[in-house]
């Protein structure tokens, strides 16, 4: 009986991580780049369930403890690309992820929504230096024309070339926050053989709202099922515990 609440209470707990992902995913349905989460689950090892009677065991099954979390899968799916007419803005079709500095290290993105500071480097929203194959991106000029493959002209004159970095193993990137990625895999960046750059749109979260909408309504049903079964082995297991009480 008591097994039966652990595992109608390791129920409610998944439901509730499944519930704050799916919320999240549609509370970021407008920022740019941003890639939606699912988390995963996992159940605990089973045990086997026996009659005994007659100094006999006999089996008659397994018994599933309930579920814990195992990790959060990333969709790394490409999100709609909608025009903006803004030269700043760019978006990646296909493959690979800018880079930006990150605190004496790298960090990866999606998002192109990008802006110039005052010293005209390029930047993100939050004020980090993307980076070109010659580092800081420095745009001093009048017009800004960036091509397919990153290269960026200013003014007609080549002044650097985005860096676009891609993983075999995405399954090693992490987010951390403001819409970047780190990378904690044992390989190396690599550029992406299928891709293009496009300059003055923005991809736009690869998240269903119907979709969202859908899961979080069944996390819900769920959730409520499993505290239901919780109320129902609390009260059984009190009147067993009372009855045997006034019994002894």
């Amino acid at each position: 009986m008591i097994r039966g609440l652990y595992s109608a209470a390791s129920g409610m707990i998944a439901q509730e991580i499944f519930h704050a992902a799916r919320t999240n995913n549609l509370a970021n349905i407008d920022t740019v780049g941003f890639k939606g989460d699912t988390p995963t689950f996992k159940s605990f090892i089973p045990y086997e369930i026996v009659r005994y009677s007659k100094n006999e065991y006999t089996p008659i099954g397994k018994m599933n403890m309930g579920v814990k979390p195992d990790g959060i899968y990333t969709d790394f799916e490409e999100g709609k690309i909608r025009e903006t007419g803004n030269p700043l803005d760019l978006a990646i079709h296909g493959d690979g992820f800018f880079v930006v500095s990150y605190k004496g290290g790298e960090a990866y993105t999606r998002a192109g929504n990008f802006v110039l500071s005052q010293n005209g480097e390029l930047e993100t929203i939050d004020g980090l230096k993307v980076q070109g194959e010659r580092g800081n991106i420095v745009i001093q000029g009048r017009s800004v024309d960036i091509a397919e493959d990153g290269s960026i002209y200013v003014d007609g004159e080549l002044v650097d070339r985005l860096r676009i970095v891609d993983f075999p193993d995405k399954i090693n990137l992490q987010k951390m926050g403001y819409n970047l990625f780190t990378y904690n895999g044992t390989g190396t960046p690599q550029v992406p053989e299928n891709f293009s750059v496009k300059q003055g749109a923005l991809e736009y979260p690869n998240v269903n709202v119907v979709k969202e909408m859908v899961n979080i309504l069944e996390a819900t049903r769920i959730y409520e099922t499993n505290q239901r079964v919780l109320r129902m082995q609390d009260e059984t297991l009190s009147r067993a515990i009372s009855e045997l009480g006034r019994v002894g």
